[in-house]
């Protein structure tokens, strides 16, 4: 409703659904990188990095690395352009859940990973590696 007195002003009503979504803090390029991960215990475990940004990865394992919050050291190899890096970083388990198409992969269970130490050279070879792999990715689409 629009009303002019004692100035011009709008009721508006609210809408009668709301609904919203979750926003990463960077975008996500999808890959597929053989990683090694070594837990607390010392325990080390192979995996595949699903998609990765500067700040995090998907991670699929066939068991599960940890429950969430848990911490772990997750080494990987970025090749591209002129770039051949071994990147070495500290990470935290934000998630896990089941692979949501176990047949069309060894790998169980999927890690959200969120990096909370990493190196300035591998930050700068990660962030690099992750527009990379987005350029690519919007040059096909």
């Amino acid at each position: 409703k629009m009303s002019n007195t004692p100035f011009p002003y709008l009721h508006l009503s609210y809408p009668k659904k709301v609904s919203g979504m979750r926003v990463r803090q960077a975008q996500r390029a999808p890959v597929r990188i053989i990683a090694s991960v070594t837990d607390a215990a010392g325990a080390a475990h192979a995996a595949t990095l699903i998609d990765i940004s500067k700040g995090g990865a998907l991670l699929a394992g066939k068991s599960a690395l940890g429950a969430t919050g848990s911490a772990f050291t997750c080494k990987f190899r970025l090749q591209f352009d002129d770039i051949d890096q071994f990147v070495h970083v500290r990470a935290g388990i934000r998630s896990v859940r089941s692979n949501p198409e176990p047949e069309s992969e060894a790998f169980a269970l999927h890690h959200g990973l969120e990096f909370v130490e990493v190196q300035g050279s591998d930050r700068l070879a990660l962030s690099a590696y992750t527009y990379q792999k987005l350029i690519e990715a919007s040059d096909v689409a």
